[in-house]
């Protein structure tokens, strides 16, 4: 009784082997089987009938448009091609770096051609998280090829003059024009301070940049007329800077802030979708290029 017994779990416990095994053989033969499905399958383009990897966006033989992705963090559909979220303003090309635009790949901590880390750096400077070659926010170079075209524009006699009407504007900006008996009289006693506090530090041996007192402000109006003429001075500048169609995301967000002078009522229009952002940073394809515009500081950009 007992030997029956055990010669009927044995052949138990041969059959559930055996059937484990076949499940096992019927699991790989499904994995091969929708491996090579994967492989075969692919975005056919639409305008030319050019079989393309499933990450593309683009046609590799025509060039056209393969469809929309959605943003992984806020759902916004994206445009083809588009390596931010115009929405969150997110990165959503993980496969990229964005520090240079290089392939990286999706297991890789670190870019293999700029070695710039995936998740980004903290600006040494405004300690701003960055993700870009050139910090959006202060400006500050993050790469080496970021620090050698910032240091090459800074020595142009165009951007110098970018910089000095970029200050000129915001004195001006900054500008009140008294029009009130207490208002003038509070404008003289801030001036009278000024000069007996420059007085002081120089006699303490303390060297003070002087700087010319605007004059001939004498009313709003005129204010207002000599903002309008900077502003134009300085856009015609900006225009002569105009950002040219680029390789990538990554370098033409380079080359634009490489060239931001340093006044905070700027905008950058894009020739993607002719819109105002604050910097190439928002804009999903900076690659077309677009112009640093001058805002009038009352109204946010888009």
């Amino acid at each position: 009784m007992c030997m029956k017994r055990s010669e009927g779990n044995t052949m138990e416990k041969q059959d559930m082997k055996q059937a484990y095994l076949q499940r096992e053989k019927l699991q790989q033969e499904t994995a091969k089987t929708q491996a090579a499905t994967r492989g075969q399958e692919g975005l056919k383009c639409p305008k030319c009938g050019t079989m393309n990897e499933l990450s593309a966006t683009f046609c590799e033989n025509c060039g056209h448009a393969l469809g929309h992705r959605q943003c992984p963090y806020c759902n916004t559909q994206l445009v083809p091609g588009a390596d931010v979220c115009e929405n969150c303003h997110r990165y959503v090309m993980p496969s990229t770096c964005s520090f240079c635009g290089a392939a990286i790949g999706m297991d890789d901590p670190f870019c293999p051609e700029c070695g710039m880390s995936r998740d980004g750096i903290v600006c040494p400077v405004c300690h701003t998280p960055n993700i870009f070659s050139i910090c959006p926010n202060c400006g500050t170079p993050l790469t080496d090829s970021a620090r050698l075209e910032v240091a090459e524009v800074r020595q142009t006699p165009q951007y110098r003059k970018m910089c000095s009407l970029s200050n000129e504007l915001e004195q001006l900006f900054r500008q009140i024009v008294p029009t009130t008996d207490e208002q003038i009289e509070r404008q003289e006693r801030c001036a009278d301070i000024r000069r007996r506090v420059l007085a002081l530090l120089e006699e303490d041996g303390v060297l003070v940049p002087r700087t010319e007192q605007m004059k001939g402000i004498e009313t709003e109006e005129k204010l207002a007329a000599l903002i309008l003429k900077k502003r134009a001075e300085l856009q015609e500048l900006l225009t002569g800077m105009t950002a040219r169609k680029q390789t990538n995301a990554a370098v033409a967000r380079r080359y634009v802030l490489a060239r931001r002078p340093p006044l905070t009522r700027l905008g950058w229009r894009c020739n993607f979708k002719n819109e105002l952002h604050h910097g190439p940073q928002e804009c999903a394809c900076p690659q077309m290029g677009g112009t640093w515009v001058v805002t009038d500081g009352k109204r946010d950009v888009n």
